[in-house]
Formats: C-alpha cells, structure tokens, sequence
C-alpha cells in the first residue's frame, strides 16, 4: 500500500488475504509509528515501513499486487511517473497495480470537471487537478505496462449502498463515463484504475 498514512485501507487487504504477506509504505513516521500501533490492537499483521513510493529499498518482483488509495493526487507529475515505474519494478509477472483515486477530467461531464477543477483550487490542493488532467491510460504504458492490460472501474461504497449492491457491481461491468465515474454521481461510487504486468 503506497502512501498508506496509517493504514486504514490497509487492513481490508489483510482482512480479505489473511493468509498475504502486508506492506505498507508512507514517508510520515509518525503516521507510520500509529499505523503500525492502530494494525496491532486490530489483530492485523502488517509491516510498515518508512519509505518513499518513487524509490522503495524492495527487490524487483516482491509483490502480486502494488495498490494507493486516494495518494496520487497529492504528489507532483515527475513523481507520479516514478510511482508507477517504481510499481512496474516491484511487480511480478502477472501482478496487479492498482490505484483508487480522483476521476480524470477527460471522462466527466463539463459541470463536474469544473467543479472538481473549482474544489482543487479553492481546498488548497495545488497538484489536484494537474493529476485530473493526466491520462491514467498514458501513465500506465509510459511506466512500461502493456495497454491492453490497463484497466478501469468504478465500485459503489460499501458503506453508502451496502453489501447487496457492492457484491452485484463487484461481478459486472462497470461503465466508466461521465454520470458514472468517482465522486459526483448519486450516492458514492470510487474510481480506479491500474494495469496487469
């Protein structure tokens, strides 16, 4: 998990996978330090590790899946090209990387691309919508994923419509388009995206 803070989206992949081996990375100790605290009283094996996703201390090939969740959008573009380079190399073969996020401008209507434009700027979030404008199809393949292995949905909240309707969207296609995509849509829904190596 890339940017894990302290590890709240973390634990679902240990309480799905008991049996995996868990890693979480941030460069925030202390958000580490009370990660690693909050996985212990839980019950939940999982390593945290103090580093940067752009360049881990991990050999090529150590994970199945390389996963963020709501992390992208906080780092620079030269960084974001290094995250998934660096998610490329950790992978083996047949791996998953895999990003929840911010929906791209390129697949919402005109109003919600504005409005999500309008909440970058006024919510003080300077790398917000130079991530939105990017082509998460172009990063993929530029961190050297093949294109027809790039991948995107969106998955209604769990908490917001609850188990029936997750578990049926969690077996369909999802369309991923303007009334459908991230945020802005009737209840909750999550966009992401990612590609098989």
């Amino acid at each position: 998990d890339l940017g894990c803070t302290i590890g709240h989206n973390t634990g679902a992949w240990k309480d799905n996978f008991p049996d995996a081996e868990v890693h979480a990375i941030d460069v925030a100790a202390p958000c580490l330090r009370y990660g690693h605290a909050r996985a212990q009283a839980q019950g939940r094996e999982i390593h945290f590790h103090q580093m940067n996703a752009e360049k881990t201390d991990f050999p090529d090939g150590s994970f199945d899946v390389v996963f963020s969740s709501m992390f992208l959008h906080e780092v620079p573009r030269k960084g974001i090209e290094k995250v998934f380079a660096e998610a490329h190399r950790l992978l083996r073969p047949g791996g998953l990387m895999l990003h929840m996020e911010l929906p791209p401008n390129s697949q919402l209507s005109p109003y919600d691309a504005f409005y999500l434009d309008w909440d970058s700027y006024y919510n003080n979030e300077p790398l917000y919508k130079p991530f939105r404008d990017l082509r998460p199809q172009d990063l993929c393949q530029r961190a050297g994923f093949d294109p027809k292995k790039y991948l995107q949905f969106v998955t209604p909240s769990i908490g917001w419509f609850g188990e029936k309707v997750w578990s049926e969207a969690a077996t369909s296609e999802l369309e991923v388009d303007s009334d459908k995509t991230g945020r802005l849509t009737e209840g909750l829904r999550w966009y992401s995206f990612g590609a098989w190596k």
